[in-house]
């Protein structure tokens, strides 16, 4: 969701973020609206967004936007798994580069 987000406007961005109404689904998950906007923020600076055991504990993913003509965020591609075999190094180590160039092989072909 979070590189969702950050393909809006940011004022488009920033309201889903004021209707929103996080509830938390492990002790890791951001609840805080401030928090979450400098997630958002962050996502939309980089390009891809880690999100790690928040929605479930043992658990963490990465994802890219997949961009249309113009830039424009249509999607995500997301990689998940156990936090147990992979790290947060890994994920950007590993595994940032091959979901990116995925990313691109496929918004390449909606050209």
């Amino acid at each position: 969701g979070r590189v969702l987000l950050a393909g809006l406007m940011p004022d488009a961005a920033e309201r889903v973020i004021a209707a929103s109404r996080p509830e938390p689904r492990t002790p890791k998950t951001v609840t805080s609206r401030a928090t979450l906007r400098a997630a958002v923020d962050q996502a939309r600076e980089t390009g891809w967004a880690i999100v790690d055991e928040e929605l479930e504990l043992g658990l963490r993913s990465l994802s890219v936007p997949l961009r249309g003509r113009g830039g424009m965020t249509l999607g995500a591609l997301n990689i998940c798994g156990p936090t147990a075999r992979v790290s947060l190094e890994e994920l950007r180590t590993r595994f940032l580069g091959e979901l990116l160039d995925a990313a691109a092989r496929i918004q390449a072909a909606l050209e």
